[in-house]
């Protein structure tokens, strides 16, 4: 009885799928690690986003000069939505005068 080795060229084949393996599972790790470019785009995009917000936040909420020449002043809008209901109360009551 003669006892069967494996043949040279199937170790061979077998540590070339082992290796050819390694190597896939090493570039889809390292892949997932480099940003693309759409990546870049979007945290550039999220970024000018993000300073925007808060720009016209702070030009909500604020006052400010616009022209400090002319005299011109920014007012937050809440403030402006107070400003605008009590000149309409006022305008009404002018021109009304039932109301005195």
């Amino acid at each position: 009885m003669t006892e069967q080795r494996p043949k040279k060229g199937t170790f061979t084949g077998l540590i070339i799928v082992l290796l050819f393996a390694v190597l896939v599972v090493l570039l889809v790790w390292q892949r997932q690690g480099i940003p693309t470019v759409e990546d870049v785009k979007k945290e550039k995009r999220l970024k000018t986003l993000a300073d925007l917000n808060s720009e016209n936040q702070k030009i909500l909420t604020q006052y400010r000069w616009i022209d400090k020449a002319k005299g011109v002043v920014g007012i937050p809008v809440d403030r402006a939505m107070e400003l605008i209901v009590l000149w309409r109360d006022v305008c009404r009551f002018r021109r009304d005068p039932s109301t005195r």
